[in-house]
């Protein structure tokens, strides 16, 4: 099932106050903002077209449990992004075929907050009562530290 669509729409509206945590970078030339069970993507340097390509990625499937997208990140020196759902998974996928590259499995925590280092290395904050900091290998799939966090407010990212 292809669940892309290349669209002409040069423009997005974001709705809610709380939108604004859910835009991120992928690679170098692609801008993109999550909503419920889209991930739109704008690659404003677009060589082969001569103008902006415009992507909406459905992350929602008929045989999915989920309630939508928690959080979201890019890697800002690969072409991939990871996304949170609510069945404390998170999945990464390359930009822009939307290939699975990974699931990483939580126990049972949602995750709140995800972001990549420059290397293999993709950082999740779960939420509450934990809010635990888990520490992934996301190349060899495997979770390489949890450690508790003082957090105490749900109003948290990672940087």
């Amino acid at each position: 099932m292809d669940r892309t669509a290349d669209n002409e729409t040069r423009w997005i509206k974001l709705g809610g106050q709380d939108q604004m945590k859910n835009i991120f970078f992928v690679g170098k030339d692609v801008v993109a903002v999550s909503q419920s069970f889209n991930i739109h993507f704008l690659k404003y340097k677009n060589e082969e077209k001569g103008s902006p390509q415009f992507l909406t990625y459905d992350v929602f499937k008929e045989d999915d449990e989920v309630e939508g997208i928690t959080c979201v990140a890019g890697h800002e020196g690969l072409p991939m992004f990871a996304t949170a759902m609510t069945k404390a998974q998170i999945q990464l996928f390359s930009y822009p075929t939307f290939a699975q590259v990974t699931t990483l499995r939580n126990k049972s925590e949602n995750t709140q907050a995800l972001s990549f280092s420059d290397g293999e290395i993709l950082v999740a904050l779960s939420s509450a009562p934990d809010y635990a900091l888990t520490i992934w290998n996301w190349l060899s799939g495997k979770k390489l530290r949890t450690v508790l966090t003082n957090i105490t407010s749900l109003d948290q990212k990672l940087m």
